[in-house]
């Protein structure tokens, strides 16, 4: 028999049942096959960048796609090799799945039908994400929901796409899976529309105590420099609760503004501008205060770079023309991202415990990324407390966030109904932090000018109707 080279097994048991009669073994014969079993390099310590992963694993759906239409899945782990930058599957078709034993490294049962596939890749993309295995469904979800921002741009819907089970969530097969994972993988040409930009921050009402200079620790800024759309968006640490908090976040928020009035754009620039700029704090403050936070700048034609340091969220919510899907841009510095990283059990604990800030120290070291924006894009920058999902699960809240902004956005809100709709939400579900989002939109071509933006249902929306009606 002959073994082609990273392919295993070559050779698969049978056990008959009564009524049932199945051979005692099968051997399987292929031609020359180009490179090594994936799963083989990653136990070697090697394997494929994750951003060739990604685009590669695309590829391969848009192969799949025609035997997924006629409901045949193809994909059995050990047929998956690499070479030279490209993904090849070896297949058994109508045999491979019904005899290869491995379903994931977790003892969950793959799907039946083409959802096996993407199954398979789902878990696959993960390890070539996350540098790990997942010990479960939930792990490879809960980890997408946080870690998603040092995977490459999509890397986190596309998992999400293949192992998330909630009706509507998950790819039907490769053909969905490939459109709205492309979108992601594509160069958008350079913009000829401007954007739209909207912030609004709200105290959570049992964050309220009544202090004479406010209780709300998040800051907020936007502004244009040379046709340049800048923005910075703060979350003071709270610390012994004396107030600091809101004071390094509205100062380093005031820093960012003098940094843009000198024409300092870049975000990266601007929070290690802020950090050195700060100054000391007010005497009667019992630590040193400090905030995280995000920064961007979209230049004219899309061209957008952010920069962060501690928790602070920034997402991308992009139109796929099967609606919207939404992906993290940053990492954060965070206890529960590094358990994450590790594998290990998140504890609701770890919430809101932060690794790194800005104000302790003039010397940073800020997470940066680039990318082009695209028609009918929305960029999200927000405070963690912006981010509550309908769940007190520690593990789920990340990932059920993103599952939620995408019907938010699902019919293309202005950035001021966005940023409202996220704040008010939060505080509806507890109201136990403050939040701030800030929403900068890139209108599609066909879309009309913006007009006076009107609430839904509002009673100035009636009377702007009937002014249509009676003024000439």
């Amino acid at each position: 028999m002959q073994q082609p080279d990273g392919i295993l097994p070559a050779v698969w048991q049978f056990t008959s049942r009564p009524g049932l009669i199945a051979p005692a073994e099968l051997r399987v014969v292929w031609p020359t096959v180009p490179g090594e079993s994936l799963v083989r390099l990653w136990e070697q310590g090697l394997g494929p960048a994750p951003g060739v992963l990604l685009a590669e694993v695309h590829r391969l759906t848009g192969l799949l796609a025609a035997d997924h239409a006629e409901g045949r899945p193809l994909l059995a782990p050990w047929g998956l090799l690499w070479a030279d930058d490209t993904l090849t599957a070896a297949v058994v078709p109508d045999v491979g799945a019904a005899v290869a034993d491995w379903s994931a490294p977790f003892h969950e049962p793959g799907p039946v039908g083409v959802g096996r596939d993407l199954y398979i890749l789902g878990v696959l993309l993960f390890r070539g994400f996350a540098g790990r295995w997942p010990r479960s469904r939930q792990d490879a979800l809960s980890a997408a929901g946080v870690l998603g921002g040092e995977w490459p741009l999509g890397g986190d819907v596309a998992v999400r796409l293949c192992l998330n089970e909630d009706e509507g969530r998950q790819a039907r097969d490769a053909a969905e899976f490939g459109r709205a994972v492309r979108p992601f993988l594509e160069v958008p040409a350079p913009l000829s529309l401007p954007v739209t930009a909207a912030v609004e921050s709200i105290t959570g009402w049992q964050k309220a105590k009544g202090r004479p200079g406010g209780d709300n620790e998040d800051a907020a800024a936007w502004s244009t420099v040379d046709d340049t759309v800048t923005a910075i968006v703060l979350d003071g640490v709270t610390g012994a609760g004396d107030g600091g908090g809101r004071w390094a976040a509205t100062r380093l928020a005031d820093c960012a503004e003098l940094a843009w009035s000198s024409n300092v754009v870049e975000p990266e620039e601007v929070l290690v501008a802020a950090a050195r700029q700060i100054g000391e704090p007010p005497a009667e403050l019992l630590q040193r205060p400090a905030a995280v936070g995000i920064a961007v700048a979209v230049s004219p034609g899309g061209d957008c770079r952010l920069a962060s340091v501690g928790d602070c969220v920034a997402l991308l919510c992009r139109d796929t023309g099967d609606g919207y899907r939404v992906t993290r841009l940053l990492p954060e510095d965070s206890c529960l991202a590094q358990r994450q990283r590790g594998g290990e059990p998140v504890e609701d604990s770890d919430l809101g415990v932060i690794t790194a800030a800005l104000g302790l120290s003039p010397d940073i070291d800020p997470h940066r990324r680039s990318l082009s924006l695209a028609p009918g894009d929305y960029l999200l920058i927000c405070s963690d407390g912006a981010t509550h999902a309908d769940t007190t699960d520690a593990g789920q809240r990340g990932w059920r966030f993103l599952d939620l902004l995408e019907d938010m956005v699902a019919d293309a809100p202005p950035p001021a109904l966005l940023v409202s709709r996220l704040c008010h939400r939060a505080d509806d579900l507890g109201g136990t932090d403050n939040a701030t989002a800030l929403a900068i939109r890139v209108p599609h071509p066909a879309e009309p000018a913006p007009s006076w933006p009107v609430r839904p249902g509002s009673r100035l929306r009636d009377l702007l109707e009937v002014a249509r009606k009676v003024l000439p």
